[in-house]
């Protein structure tokens, strides 16, 4: 395909990246690098609730348009489109939403998942789907809102996640969604790329009210919009792709021997590549980047959000960060479950909450911060140990997001914690690069999803990884009586 646009170096997309802190928007060319800058407009107070599980679809779609009236004219190729998977909202009959977007975040569906478990083979469902049983998913979601929201469960006339009905919004047409991010609702059979009909039958949800699979790109902003942001009114957009895997090719992690890890608000581990074939992974989920790409891992629900809480409620030095990095790796004899945001990866228990054991007079606040970064170190172990069973491959681990840029200490922690090297990534807004590099591949540019640039190399200290794997143990015997008996 050739370009519309007349830059002397080529094919450019526009990149929206909607996160659940703010909505970013970037130019990125055909060679992954950043043209011009990078526009980020926060979510406005109010319209994210119970921690980041609930928004307001209203204000969502205010805050996409505000970043696009910042950037909505440059003139490009085309339009990518990275979202948090696993989002849900109801539509009455005119398309208006009848019910909040409920985010992967939103854990009160969760007796709901225990029942559909019981009632449902959970391998046989994660075999078809990539999905566990867990609130995440639109199952949980969909029997929740069928119990406690009848009225409005009622209204729904088609259920959507989130770029489908800003979509929808945006192009004035009903409702449709990506094969990526419909992988990410629980929903999808992951061979066929059609809804799973065990799972509607057993949830009474029919496929009218679910949204069309689109793989055609969308063309013709509605005339509001047309007129609002002419450069981007003719020109395709890609269907949306779910941030995980924008994620991965934004670093540069893509094929068997990549793997990306990130820390953002919460923290994921990823292996993502092309193949003709399904076998969904023992023990990780597994979702579709597109119709040619699969992406497996395991997602932690605490990442940078239990930095952050430990930033606001500890006592901290100043010097908190040389601190921590000069301290010995479990020298504090503590034992913690950062499970603040309950639990996806490993052991999917999502109402678990945390827990610090071996407090002494002597414990100081770095000690405790310490502590709690080591133990999300070990968290990703469980999951990068489940990774390398299924894919023995792996050479090189990818490390992306803020968590990972802003704490020098943190990535020697994690480094340890793996005990294997990490690659720190020097693309700082990966999910929209991503977002872009997969519109411009879809759109008929060439492009390199490998080639990505990378910082230092943070290589793990053999004394310090050998003393956080002594101390594994401890806390899987904290996990084992104060989390799995609940969780089974």
């Amino acid at each position: 395909m050739s370009a519309t646009t007349d830059h002397p170096d080529g094919p450019r997309a526009l990149a929206i990246d909607i996160g659940t802190s703010s909505v970013k928007a970037l130019v990125v060319d055909a060679a992954g690098r950043t043209r011009g800058p990078t526009v980020r407009v926060a979510h406005p107070a109010g319209a994210v609730r119970d921690n980041g599980g609930v928004f307001d679809p209203a204000a969502l779609l205010r805050t996409v348009t505000a970043t696009l009236d910042r950037l909505g004219d440059e003139p490009v190729d085309c339009v990518g489109v990275s979202c948090f998977w696993h989002s849900l909202l109801g539509l009455d009959g005119d398309g208006e939403p009848v019910t909040d977007v409920l985010t992967w975040a939103f854990t009160s569906a969760e007796p709901f998942a225990d029942a559909l478990a019981r009632e449902q083979d959970p391998a046989a469902v994660h075999a078809r789907t990539g999905a566990f049983p867990h609130a995440s998913y639109w199952p949980a979601k969909l029997r929740w809102l069928a119990a406690t929201q009848a009225d409005a469960y009622r209204r729904v006339r088609r259920w959507a996640d989130t770029t489908d009905w800003l979509f929808s919004r945006l192009f004035a047409r009903t409702p449709q969604t990506s094969v990526s991010m419909a992988s990410g609702t629980g929903l999808l059979d992951l061979r066929s790329c059609t809804w799973d009909r065990p799972l509607c039958d057993a949830l009474g949800v029919s496929a009218d009210r679910l949204p069309v699979l689109r793989d055609e790109p969308w063309h013709g902003l509605a005339g509001a919009y047309a007129a609002r942001w002419p450069a981007l009114a003719g020109v395709p957009w890609a269907p949306a792709f779910g941030d995980g895997a924008c994620s991965n090719v934004g670093a540069g992690a893509v094929g068997h021997d990549r793997a990306a890890l990130n820390v953002g608000t919460s923290g994921a581990m990823r292996v993502l590549w092309e193949t003709d074939e399904v076998a969904v992974p023992p023990d990780l989920w597994c979702y579709r980047a597109d119709r040619r790409r699969l992406v497996a891992g395991g997602a932690l629900s605490n990442g940078g959000n239990l930095h952050a809480w430990m930033r606001r409620t500890l006592r901290l030095p100043d010097d908190a960060e040389t601190q921590l990095a000069a301290r010995p790796a479990a020298g504090h004899g503590l034992a913690m479950l950062p499970l603040l945001a309950g639990e996806r990866a490993p052991g999917y228990a999502e109402t678990a909450t945390g827990v610090l054991a071996g407090l002494r007079l002597s414990t100081d606040a770095v000690d405790v911060l310490r502590a709690g970064l080591e133990s999300v170190a070990l968290t990703f172990r469980a999951v990068w140990d489940a990774l390398r069973r299924s894919y023995p491959g792996i050479a090189t681990i990818v490390a992306t997001g803020g968590g990972i840029r802003e704490s020098a200490a943190w990535r020697q922690i994690i480094a340890d914690g793996l005990d294997h090297p990490l690659v720190v990534s020097d693309e700082p807004e990966g999910s929209a690069r991503g977002a872009a590099l997969l519109a411009l591949e879809a759109g008929g540019f060439a492009v390199d999803l490998r080639a990505a640039r990378t910082g230092p190399v943070v290589t793990p200290d053999p004394a310090a990884a050998a003393a956080l794997a002594k101390a594994a143990p401890r806390q899987r015997w904290l996990y084992d009586r104060l989390v799995a008996p609940d969780a089974g």
